[in-house]
């Protein structure tokens, strides 16, 4: 067959083709073709295709050659190809594409860019089956999100991309200021991607090797990872590392590995399961063996809720668990020092059933609880219980009598700290109550109970059983802007064993007798103001008048335009002076802002405690500082500064680069000097997504995407 060939020289012509699968031969040029031949015109004109792959074309010039079934492109060409539906695959654009009918491939010698579902792709040159959809670009580049993906090869096929001798930046700039390096790396844009043997590069340095690096960039994507270098007076230099993976949308878990220079390896891990219908638990442990240490350093924390019969409106079943065990009181003040209860130097554990109906609550439990011991740095026992039984039927009335009446019970065999031996003791208490409106505003609630307590004799003690009974009456007046309650109590013992009251004790047998008030005022939605206290009526009580009295509390709150809040408390005891004062003002935005806090405490009455809080960024600025002062003014001999003794500074500095965002904290308190510092690469700028449910849950002090403490 003699080999022909279409041209326009010195007009631009829009071609149109038409490729099929159905049809061997090809369907070639859809144009217009002005070419004088004896003076006469001659045009060509093709059916369209019905078959479910095709390609459109437009370029400057076309060139079909039929011996090997080859159609080129020059100059401005743009080919889309569409699936069935006419529903675009990809669009190319190229200087000079080859598309050759027989085996199906388009080949671009010269620089060719792919948009592929919004993909970008560039290269230098490339070859795509468009029937199989799978090709590969040499020198490539792909744009994914904020991140620039370039490989010395990349093969592709329907939304897979896997290169060779890869690197990765977010930096626009032409060479970047930094690249991460990977001898292969596999992409599926908006999902993840994993580089494998990678090198991180400022400029032309290498600064350090990671075997694997595996980073998601949508929404819901099961897996991130990042490292937090830093510095600590105690351990020495550090570098924490924190992997995440998310296996469904309840469950999710986390590797901890660490480094410390003065101490050695840690090595920990959380296990979360939230499904707040069924069962929401948690597993934490932490274990590291410092140098120079024979025995393992160890923490573990967690707990569960589970329902065992979602759906039943009848009765409920379910089951309820915490536990804090930690090797020595130490351990989490020395490597979680951001969790403001783990520090607590104590352990414990409890474990819990229920059932539950409409009127009943039964429960079985065990508890136990371990303290610092105040002469050694070990824990004493100090409250055990197993079982523990309770029982509890709700206020209900009973035939036609006017009152509700409620049960409760509970029976233990407990040991507590400074007792060899277990004591088996319950308590049951019976009450009667209601509430009688005597006018619109006016409301009386009275109440009366019989409450029993019980030991059973062991061999260290006799049985004995002791009954109480008494009275509560609230005589409560309601306003719109709040109420007025005025309350009386009154409970008395009776003797050990016996129905008689109890008058031969110093209290003769009179545990409670008071008369109080409580006074709730909120004039608007954004200040409210509460004071109550109680004056005592006991009998034998012969103080004066104002030892009778109660400490009185106040407290006030009060939030206001520009994000101004305040709030302050005080408890005064008349014969006694000042029990304890709080305030806190605090004022401005998340990023700026201003705090002040003052305390004062019975315990230590020349000392005033103060906190102080600072947020400051500029505006248009890429920096921002925030500060944290917690000291003290011992007054001694007036009011000095060289009474001023601080115990904890910190400083937190967040600065943006053009590749990277930075976080350098300063901490100082007692016996802990601290540096943090965190280098985020935009190329891990954070997906916004919900809060976890599960970090509120078990551990509500951690900020927003704080993998942990």
């Amino acid at each position: 067959m003699k080999r022909e060939s279409l041209g326009l020289k010195d007009k631009m012509t829009k071609f149109f083709i038409i490729i099929t699968q159905l049809i061997s031969c090809c369907l070639f040029c859809a144009a217009l073709m002005a070419q004088q031949i004896d003076g006469a015109s001659f045009a060509y004109d093709l059916p369209l295709s019905t078959a479910p792959h095709k390609v459109e074309f437009a370029s400057d010039e076309a060139y079909f050659f039929d011996e090997d079934k080859t159609i080129v492109l020059k100059g401005r060409v743009k080919l889309d190809e569409l699936e069935q539906g006419n529903i675009l695959v990809r669009t190319i654009t190229a200087k000079e594409l080859y598309i050759n009918l027989a085996s199906d491939m388009i080949v671009a010698p010269y620089d060719i860019i792919i948009n592929q579902n919004g993909t970008v792709i560039r290269g230098g040159s490339g070859k795509i089956n468009y029937l199989k959809n799978e090709g590969y670009i040499n020198n490539g580049r792909i744009e994914a999100k904020n991140i620039i993906f370039r490989g010395k090869s990349i093969k592709f096929g329907k939304g897979h991309f896997v290169y060779k001798k890869a690197s990765i930046t977010t930096c626009d700039r032409e060479p970047p200021h930094y690249k991460i390096k990977a001898s292969r790396l596999d992409l599926i844009p908006g999902k993840r991607f994993v580089a494998y043997n990678t090198f991180f590069y400022l400029g032309k340095v290498p600064i350090f090797y990671f075997p694997i690096l595996y980073k998601p960039l949508g929404k819901g994507t099961p897996f991130s990872s990042s490292f937090f270098p830093g510095y600590d007076k105690r351990n020495g230099v550090y570098l924490k590392s924190n992997y995440m993976y998310r296996f469904d949308k309840y469950t999710k878990g986390k590797l901890f590995l660490d480094y410390f220079s003065r101490k050695g390896f840690g090595v920990g891990g959380e296990y979360d399961y939230h499904n707040r219908a069924r069962n929401i638990s948690n597993l934490s442990v932490y274990r590291i063996k410092e140098y120079g240490s024979s025995h393992d350093r160890l923490g573990l924390n967690g707990g569960y809720w589970h329902f065992f019969n979602p759906g039943n409106s009848g009765v409920s079943y379910y089951s309820q668990s915490f536990f804090k065990w930690l090797s020595d009181p130490d351990f989490n003040n020395d490597f979680f020092r951001s969790n403001p209860f783990a520090v607590s130097p104590n352990k414990q554990a409890n474990i819990a059933f229920t059932r539950q109906t409409a009127r009943t609550v039964t429960r079985v439990s065990a508890a136990s609880r371990y303290e610092r011991n105040a002469t050694s740095n070990s824990f004493q026992k100090t409250y055990e219980s197993a079982p523990k039984i309770n029982f509890n039927i709700m206020p209900s009335k009973f035939k036609k009598l006017p009152f509700l009446h409620s049960f409760s019970g509970n029976f233990e065999s407990s040991k507590n700290s400074g007792v060899s031996y277990y004591q088996k003791r319950g308590n049951a208490n019976w009450t009667m109550s209601n509430n009688f409106r005597l006018s619109d505003r006016v409301t009386l609630y009275p109440a009366a109970f019989l409450d029993e307590s019980v030991v059973l004799s062991t061999a260290s003690q006799a049985a004995s059983w002791i009954g109480r009974y008494g009275t509560n009456l609230n005589l409560r007046y309601d306003r719109i802007f709040g109420s007025f309650d005025l309350k009386y109590s009154y409970r008395r013992r009776l003797q050990s064993n016996k129905f008689k009251s109890d008058d031969l004790s110093a209290d003769r047998g009179e545990e409670i007798k008071t008369v109080g008030y409580e006074i709730f005022l909120r004039p608007n939605y954004n200040m409210y103001f509460r004071s109550a206290a109680d004056y005592d009526l006991r009998d034998y009580f012969s103080k004066s008048a104002l030892r009778r009295v109660s400490p009185i509390t106040a407290e006030f709150y009060f939030t206001g335009k520009n994000l101004f809040s305040f709030y302050a408390q005080n408890i005064y005891s008349p014969c006694a002076g000042n029990q304890s004062m709080v305030s806190q003002i605090h004022m401005g935005t998340d990023k700026n802002y201003i705090g002040f806090g003052l305390a004062n405490y019975k315990t230590s009455k020349d000392t005033y405690i103060f906190n102080n809080t600072v947020g400051f960024k500029p505006p248009g600025s890429s920096w921002r500082l925030e500060s944290v002062f917690r000291y003290q003014l011992a007054k001694k001999n007036g009011l000095l500064l060289k009474d001023i003794s601080f115990f904890e500074k910190t400083f937190i500095l967040y600065k943006d680069f053009h590749d990277f965002r930075t976080m350098w904290k300063f901490t100082r308190r007692p016996n802990v000097n601290e540096f943090f510092f965190l280098v985020n690469l935009k190329i891990n700028s954070k997906i916004e997504k919900k809060s976890d449910k599960s970090d509120a849950y078990w551990y509500p002090w951690r900020k927003e995407n704080q993998i942990r403490d």
